[in-house]
Formats: structure tokens, sequence, C-alpha cells
């Protein structure tokens, strides 16, 4: 399994609600795609971010086709412009 976890932060807070709604709506829409976790941050420290992903996949080909995906496409199609910074990390190791 390959895990790809992914930190947002966004030019207005409000876009937050909207986009766990379109991050939760990919499950069951993208082969492979074994599980979907959307959690919105409470520390409001320097360095924390407004919205967490965490999805797990099959494997790492899976998480490849996962990017080039419609649903996933169109999910990170409307967070581009919403969203001041991103992190990612995929993982093998969870």
């Amino acid at each position: 399994m390959t895990t790809h976890v992914v930190m947002f932060r966004f030019h207005d807070a409000a876009d937050v609600t909207e986009a766990r709604e379109r991050l939760n709506g990919m499950m069951g829409q993208v082969p492979g795609l074994l599980s979907v976790k959307v959690g919105s941050d409470h520390n409001r420290g320097d360095a924390a971010h407004d919205l967490v992903l965490v999805t797990v996949h099959e494997d790492r080909e899976a998480l490849r086709q996962y990017g080039d995906h419609p649903a996933h496409v169109a999910v990170k199609d409307w967070l581009s412009s919403r969203t001041k910074e991103r992190a990612v990390v995929d993982t093998d190791d969870f």
C-alpha cells in the first residue's frame, strides 16, 4: 500500500468546508483508492496548515493513476487557485 499525504494552506479559510466535501467525494470514484481521510486544523500555529488529506492506494501504480483520474483532476483544478501553499509526502512506510 502507498499513502499520499497533502497539507494545504488556503487564501480564504472559508474554502476549507467545500474542499473537505470535494476531497471526500473522490472515494468510490477512483480505482485503487482504498481510503480518504480529510481533517481541518485547530492548531493555528505558525507552521500549521488549514487542511490535511490522507489517501491510501493499493500500490504506487494506483497512486500514479489517481493523479490522472478525472475525479482527482477536477478537485485539483478547483483547489489550485484557492491554495497558497501545499506540501506532499508519498510513502510506503505506514
